[in-house]
């Protein structure tokens, strides 16, 4: 609901950008309705107002259909938009050029306006795609930009040109204006706001194409909702509105003005509160029918479940495992009993063919049915729907496999069942009046349906093409989804897979759900009228009462604006204007107090947020210093400077406990006194000495603002002029690591302000420390691991070294040649990346490396008759002697592995014919035999004892 709430808000603030361009549309027109000036400035509003509109109605639009006519809308109006503001700009500042011999402009302007207009037409008449091209797929909540869906020639031109052409031409026109000596400043300052608004929409209209994240229809908004706001406040400061001298009745006009501004309101109310019930409606819709859904399956599935059981539980009695017609029969006809709606129960061999049945049926071929298959594979349960051999009607056929004692499958135990108690559990969920529930298994076939209840069906009704069904087989997902019927009723749906591959389907007709929205939408139509007349009506009459006396409040406002405090208001009224004057008569005097108060504040302000900014550099820096240093001996002391040096502390120290916890001992210290301090290793103890102890052994922060009457407080030499003190514990989890310590020479030096910023940092510091401590522990220990893992692979090549017959291997010209000795080793050690030979430039030496240890070299050797090592050979040959230590060692840590499994595997051998044997000497014969062969020795003996007697086996 949350997520629902949050998208309709952020709807409802998109209608509300449509809904100011169109207020002050109607708000210009109706103050001068008769000028030219606000025709044009009220009609080009307007416009903008029409461009919001699209754009508001693409945000609500759902799929590609809602979103046909907000596309329609945008694609004629946004080439428009940019001739618009060309015209209108040329009207604020040079109204002359379309009058008189430049009325032609005039007629290019209805031109440039009419074409897209007439080409939208035309697309919609014909059924063309000329001009307007609509997307063949729809993101609902993001409208997408306009080369999207004006992307035919003809389009992409009339884009391009009405657009770049156009708002190359507006930028143009207003750098001419601007440098034109004839404007006052008032109308080059006005020209200077619309070129930076003009320049601002194009920079973020470019944003939006290349920002993936930046949603074009909100630029689109806003940029039109500036635009509106931009060119009213243009065209008041400009005085063309209304510039006319002309007689006006103030009564109509504050009437008109006040209704062209509630009345859309009003109507914006309504249309979201009605959009907004449709829209609950069919959330509460949609959440019934999956609550209906989920209960109905879960209904299905027990009831699968119950007689899957219980067809297992027949299956397993040892009667129906004998494979004995006559013991099987006696359980199969109770079963049948028990479930009225079974009218089969039987048994079936591996072949298919009848064991024994519930009924008298002779016995029948199950071979070709998908039951028995499944089932004879070992699926447990296997369903199949079909219309059955011994009812001719459809059925449901559950199936198990027959197992012996030996789990092999040695038949199949089955039942077969009508629809119609499925069907009733289906039918037992109500949806609304209309709405009904349906059931189809994997292949879409219908199981359960509200026409099937007492009706007499021969076969099955393929269901696969229905809408719901549809989606069911593609998605095999819980869906929402509406569509129409061939009888052109409009349905939501929702569908539930279940576990087995079936599906239910939940489904009510839309003008059902709907219902209680209509007549909220009728009755809020007539109220939304009704209100029209009656506020019209309080309108006109309530004016009347309040020109006379707004006017007098104005000239006074109007004196009192201009510095003569002394003026006053007549108060004779006690309504709200009487108060107003009152209250106006008020503020004249103490107009002048509250101007001095509020300097004082803003000098306060400013004082207490340059401290403020202090303070949070000092935790920027501090967080940068823990982020960069990661050692204690440069972290603490570079903490404490920081602290000091921000807060204006002339002592800041931080304590760390010692292992035992008992005592808190300096380890940094900023002042003088503080280094004396570490020179000696200050200390104190937890609990007994000082504000830091304090701090240390109760876990919270303590403050002494005078430590003269703090009888906690520590009076330490070395720090003789502390006025003030807190100490703050440096926790993490539940352990005190040490304590921050914080000295002033000012009494009553920490605000809280300090307080909550100094706690801040404390908690940063102890994790820096914590930090620090476990990188220090993880070096250590990878230190540790790496020595280990050294002496590990040390120590097993040399076990592989002793083991080789002959650890060299040379490739010469006469072929290839194993030595048993180390063979020639070059002089001195080689360095990783290998050496050239100082004796012989075309001898090349590169160590065979296994981590940081060194298993042999690589020598290779070049005729003399060709050129030294190229640095591309050296490398080909550095790659090499990496991939072949890699390959030796994986070659070494395989063979171990096969030996320690042989070993093993003689070790299990032998003990399984040692405790075969009873007899002592049989154990001894059977022991040297089966080490002599598994190790192939010579000789092998066993002797207990002094006992003279050996016995042995020799080869």
């Amino acid at each position: 609901m949350s997520e629902f709430l949050a998208k309709e808000t952020f709807l409802i603030l998109a209608d509300l950008l449509v809904l100011l361009p169109v207020v002050l549309g109607l708000y210009i027109l109706a103050l001068a309705p008769r000028e030219r000036a606000n025709q044009a400035v009220g009609g080009y509003v307007l416009l903008l107002a029409a461009i919001n509109i699209g754009e508001a109605l693409g945000l609500h639009a759902t799929d590609v259909a809602s979103a046909l006519l907000p596309l329609r809308i945008i694609a004629t109006l946004f080439p428009i938009i940019s001739v618009a503001t060309f015209f209108i700009v040329i009207y604020l500042f040079r109204p002359d050029l379309l009058r008189g011999k430049h009325r032609r402009w005039r007629i290019l302007l209805w031109v440039l306006i009419s074409l897209p207009v007439i080409l939208m037409l035309v697309d919609i008449a014909l059924g063309r795609q000329i001009y307007f091209t609509p997307p063949a797929t729809w993101q609902p909540g993001v409208v997408p930009n306009a080369s999207v869906f004006i992307a035919t020639p003809l389009g992409t031109l009339i884009r391009i040109t009405y657009t770049f052409v156009t708002q190359s031409a507006v930028l143009i026109l207003l750098i001419w204006l601007i440098w034109r000596a004839d404007l006052t400043p008032r109308q080059r300052n006005l020209a200077w706001a619309l070129l930076g608004l003009q320049i601002l929409s194009g920079l973020t209209h470019s944003l939006a194409l290349i920002t993936p994240w930046l949603n074009v229809s909100w630029v689109m908004l806003i940029t039109c909702t500036l635009y509106a706001l931009v060119y009213v406040v243009v065209a008041y400061r400009q005085e063309f509105i209304g510039s006319t001298v002309r007689h006006v009745r103030m009564q109509p006009l504050i009437s008109s003005l006040i209704l062209v501004v509630v009345l859309p309101m009003i109507a914006f109310l309504t249309l979201s509160a009605n959009g907004l019930v449709y829209k609950l409606a069919r959330i509460n819709a949609d959440t019934h029918l999956q609550d209906l859904g989920n209960l109905t399956a879960t209904q299905v599935e027990q009831w699968l479940n119950f007689n899957i059981e219980a067809l297992r539980k027949v299956a397993a009695q040892e009667e129906i495992r004998s494979l004995d017609p006559e013991r099987q029969k006696p359980l199969l006809r109770t079963m049948d009993l028990a479930h009225d709606y079974m009218y089969l129960v039987s048994t079936t061999d591996v072949l298919g063919r009848n064991i024994a049945r519930s009924d008298d049926v002779a016995p029948k071929d199950y071979n070709d049915r998908l039951w028995f298959q499944n089932a004879l594979r070992g699926q447990s349960p296997s369903l199949q729907v079909l219309i059955g051999r011994t009812s001719q009607k459809p059925a449901l056929v559950v199936a198990t496999p027959i197992r012996n004692a030996a789990d092999n499958i040695i038949g199949v135990a089955m039942f077969a069942s009508t629809l119609d108690d499925l069907t009733k559990t289906v039918l037992n969920t109500r949806v609304g009046e209309n709405g009904y529930a349906y059931l189809v298994d994997q292949s879409g076939t219908l199981l359960a349906h509200p026409n099937m209840l007492d009706a007499e069906l021969t076969q099955l009704e393929d269901y696969s093409r229905e809408a719901p069904v549809v989606t069911l087989l593609q998605t095999r997902e819980h869906t929402w989804l509406t569509y129409t019927d061939a009888n052109g009723i409009t349905w939501r749906a929702y569908v539930v897979p279940l576990e087995n591959g079936w599906g239910l389907v939940v489904q009510q007709p839309e003008s059902e759900i709907l219902a209680s929205a209509q007549i909220f939408t009728n009755l809020s139509i007539g109220v939304m009228v009704l209100i029209g007349i009656v506020l019209f009506a309080l309108v006109w009459v309530s004016i009347r009462q309040f020109v006379a006396p707004v006017e007098l409040l104005t000239a006074t406002a109007q004196a009192i604006a201009a510095g003569h405090f002394e003026q006053r208001a007549p108060e004779a009224s006690k309504d709200e204007l009487g108060i107003l004057g009152g209250a106006l008569n008020l503020m004249a005097n103490r107009l002048q107090e509250a101007i001095q108060d509020l300097e004082k504040r803003v000098a306060e302000r400013t004082s207490d947020l340059a401290r403020r900014s202090e303070q949070l550099q000092a935790i920027a820096e501090t967080n940068k210093a823990i982020s960069t240093v990661q050692t204690l001996e440069t972290l603490l002391p570079l903490i404490t400077q920081r602290i000091s040096q921000h807060f204006g502390f002339y002592h800041v120290g931080i304590f760390l406990l010692d292992e035992q916890g008992e005592y808190a001992i300096l380890r940094a210290a900023n002042s003088t006194g503080g280094q004396r301090m570490l020179a000696r290793r200050h200390r104190l103890r937890v609990g007994m000495q000082g504000l830091v102890g304090y701090a240390a052994f109760t876990r919270q922060a303590r403050i002494a603002r005078d430590v003269g009457a703090d009888a906690i407080h520590f009076d330490n030499p070395d720090l003789p002029d502390t006025r003030s003190e807190a100490a703050f514990p440096l926790v993490i989890g539940e352990r005190v690591l040490g304590v921050l310590d914080a000295q002033s020479t000012k009494p009553d030096a920490f605000q809280e302000d300090d307080v909550a910023i100094l706690e801040l940092l404390a908690d940063q510091v102890a994790v820096a420390i914590e930090n620090a401590r476990l990188i220090e522990e993880s070096q250590r220990l990878a230190e540790e691991q790496r020595a280990t893992l050294g002496q590990f692979d040390r120590r097993a090549w040399q076990r592989q070294m002793e083991m080789l017959a002959s650890p060299v291997v040379r490739r010469e010209v006469t072929g290839l040649r194993l030595l048993p000795g180390n063979g020639a080793s070059p002089e001195g050690e080689i360095p990783p990346e290998g050496r050239v030979d100082p004796q012989n430039p075309r001898l090349f030496h590169i160590p065979l490396r296994v981590r940081d240890l060194t298993i042999g070299s690589l020598q290779a050797r070049k005729p003399d008759d060709q050129p030294p090592w190229s640095p591309s050979e050296i490398t080909f040959l550095q790659v090499l002697s990496t991939e072949l230590g890699q390959a030796l060692d994986s070659a070494r840590q395989a063979q171990e592995t096969r030996l320690s499994a042989w070993q093993q595997q003689i070790t299990i051998e032998t003990a399984a014919q040692l405790r075969q044997n009873l007899d002592l000497e049989n154990i001894l014969r059977t022991t040297v035999t089966q080490i002599q062969q598994a190790l192939n020795l010579p000789e092998v003996q066993v002797q207990i004892g002094n006992l003279s007697e050996v016995t042995h086996d020799k080869a």
